[in-house]
């Protein structure tokens, strides 16, 4: 700011009299005073410092968490800029405001503004903030594409110009875009990158921002302990800088860690704390997340209408700010409010709008949850149809997900060993070239021997002997490096031993029917397309069986779900324990099983099948101690004799039998016949 020496005092006192005005004052009186002081200082300083003005104008709305008021004042700023760099100043400090308060198409009118004016006076620092700008509000628009390309065009500016604070600006923005794409991996490298040069630069440059950042994507790849560390480095931080802004987000993405750790208590006081210093900064989509957080805390205390309060509030800003991933999870978090309620078709409308925003927001951890909650609530109302089309909905995502889980752990695994390798390979440079620097001053001294008298010579022999000592010591530190490199090698080789386990174990659950630990059918189907492909096109004989149980509904209904899902378990047993080792056998949905008998007719297929079938009359007529009255219908059908000309005719032919069997009586094994037409079950 350009005030006259002599005219300071008058400013400092006008803006020491509006500031002076207690915070607790009713807003209007607070702005009276405020514009009151700044009408002294017009009249002191004249037409020369209102630009100076206005910006301390606005900083001071800014302080005081009045919006509003400070776009007005950075407005008049701009009105008032006598050069570009001025203009250029309250251009950006416009768009930041815009930013917090979630006014995006003004923010986005600003920025193009700002791009424009730095364009021509080549400034490459606000250029750089400018097209930053533009990548954050298509970021929280979900425009993710755009954003991405955004941050890329700010940290090829700023590395041109060399400004290293805006490269890591760019990186963290960067960064965040890369999380919310899925590429773990790349998101996690370039906010490291971000953190060391901010480490570099020293204090003031915000190591909070990409410590948060980091430890979000640690929290996203289910490693609670990695990302309650980093979230907390994130916190101190802020509190360090004294920057209220990076302490607020700090915390609230605490908060989400918290309750997905189920510490309750402490994630709706942490959400409220957050809350409080975005309310006086004035930052919606802050405000937002955090009502989220805090109703997620309340539901799972079952302070229904404590959480009822936030989750509305959470709806209109989500609808101000046309946010599809606030109005989506505010909507599954009504439903799990009602559904704790008792309210079960307010529930069920809620999870059904939740459905649309949540995916449009691709935010699949959430949409997997509202798929569970239709699924729950309909079969508990006795719509087994609609149920069982949600649940195989919640079954492909869960499959997903897990898949998607590993793949980021790996990612961010050998991220870490390739990080960690790169240092140690800096540090045996580092030795190396100490080492080569010591062995040039030895040669050098060496050379020096011999000239002059023999009293500098002896000094220059103990000088020898002395950086020949150093060197010695040198080495034996290298050998000592070496050998702490090697046990790190045997670390990371145990480590990966460990991944390979887990990921063994993720496939196995992704694979398996978690009920009757047979394979599920998304893999059992896929075992049945390469066997029939593979038949097919070799012309060998292949049989296939549908199993189905009788009587298993009024079992269930009468004697209670989870003594149905006992049966179903023991009846899994019995098949998998008279199936040919080797041969596929897997749940096809609800109480119907699949198999395949490689190389088998239909007259060697039924002696299988009767096997089964005798089987399960046999043993199944008593569990626990209570007689049920259970046997299976089996429908056979080989591919030769159906001429079946894809698996999903061969399937239904053995469907057609197997509905035969039940018509028939049920408890029997019914043979596929070419042509047959297909009937339902009387």
């Amino acid at each position: 700011m350009n005030i006259p020496l002599r005219r300071l005092p008058l400013f400092v006192a006008a803006l020491l009299a509006a500031s002076a005005i207690p915070a607790a004052l009713a807003d209007s009186a607070l702005g009276r005073g405020i514009e009151h002081a700044l009408d002294l200082h017009r009249i002191a300083l004249g037409n020369s410092g209102r630009y100076t003005l206005e910006v301390a104008a606005a900083t001071l709305y800014s302080a005081t968490q009045d919006a509003v008021g400070a776009e007005r004042h950075w407005r008049d700023a701009l009105a008032a800029a006598k050069s570009p760099a001025q203009r250029m100043y309250a251009l950006q400090m416009l768009a930041e405001n815009q930013l917090v308060a979630g006014n995006y198409d003004a923010g986005i009118e600003t920025a193009q503004q700002l791009l424009k004016l730095s364009s021509t006076e080549q400034h490459a620092g606000y250029r750089a903030q400018a097209v930053g700008f533009l990548g954050r509000i298509a970021r929280r628009r979900g425009e993710l594409q755009e954003a991405y390309a955004f941050q890329q065009e700010s940290l090829r500016i700023a590395r041109a110009a060399n400004r290293p604070a805006d490269a890591a600006l760019a990186l963290v923005n960067i960064g965040t875009v890369l999380r919310d794409m899925g590429r773990y991996s790349e998101a996690m490298d370039v906010q490291l990158q971000a953190l060391d040069i901010r480490k570099q630069l020293g204090p003031g440059n915000r190591v909070d921002v990409p410590y948060r950042n980091i430890g979000l994507l640690y929290r996203e790849i289910e490693d609670t302990q990695s990302a309650r560390e980093y979230l907390e480095k994130a916190i101190a931080a802020a509190r360090e800088e004294f920057d209220p802004a990076a302490l607020s987000s700090a915390l609230g993405s605490y908060a989400t860690l918290l309750n997905d750790v189920g510490e309750a208590t402490l994630a709706l006081d942490t959400a409220r704390r957050a809350m409080d210093i975005d309310r006086r900064l004035g930052d919606r989509q802050g405000i937002a997340l955090e009502r989220l957080e805090a109703s997620r805390a309340l539901i799972a205390l079952k302070r229904w209408e404590e959480a009822e309060v936030e989750i509305d509030a959470a709806l209109r800003l989500g609808e101000s700010m046309r946010q599809a991933d606030v109005l989506g999870r505010a909507l599954l978090y009504r439903g799990d409010l009602h559904a704790g309620e008792g309210q079960l078709a307010a529930a069920e409308a809620a999870y059904g709008r939740s459905l649309d925003y949540l995916t449009r927001a691709k935010l699949k951890p959430q949409l997997h949850a509202a798929y569970k909650a239709m699924e729950e609530l309909l079969a508990a109302r006795g719509e087994v149809g609609q149920a069982l089309a949600y649940a195989r909905q919640r079954a492909s995502l869960r499959e997903e997900l897990l898949g998607v889980t590993a793949a980021r752990r790996l990612a961010v695994l050998e991220l870490k060993q390739d990080r960690e390798r790169a240092e140690r390979q800096v540090e045996m440079l580092r030795l190396d070239n100490s080492l080569k620097e010591l062995n040039l001053r030895t040669e050098t001294l060496r050379r020096r021997i011999g000239i002059g008298f023999i009293a500098m010579l002896v000094v220059l022999l103990g000088l020898v002997f002395w950086r020949w000592r150093e060197a010695h010591r040198t080495a034996k530190v290298l050998v000592r490096k070496n050998a702490e490199i090697s046990a790190q090698d045997e670390a990371l080789r145990a480590a990966n031993a460990r991944l390979t386990a887990q990921a063994n174990d993720l496939f196995r659950a992704a694979t398996t029917d978690p009920l009757t630990a047979l394979t599920n059918r998304g893999h059992v189907m896929q075992q049945m397309i390469e066997l029939f492909d593979r038949h097919k096109a070799q012309g060998a004989r292949l049989s296939l069986l549908l199993i189905d149980l009788d009587r298993f509904k009024p079992i269930n209904d009468s004697m209670g779900h989870q003594f149905g899902d006992r049966v179903l378990i023991a009846a899994a047993r019995v098949l998998r324990e008279e199936m040919r080792d080797g041969d596929p056998l897997g749940r096809y949905g609800g109480e119907e099983f699949i198999a395949a008998l490689p190389g088998a007719s239909s007259d060697e297929a039924l002696v299988t099948a009767e096997r089964l079938r005798l089987a399960m009359q046999r043993r199944m007529g008593m569990l626990e101690g209570q007689a049920i009255d259970l046997t299976a219908s089996i429908g056979l059908a080989e591919l030769h004799e159906t001429g079946a000309g894809s698996l999903s005719a061969l399937i239904a032919a053995a469907d057609d039998a197997l509905y035969r069997a039940k018509d028939l009586g049920r408890n029997r094994t019914e043979i596929a016949r070419s042509g047959s037409d297909r009937r339902k079950p009387t």
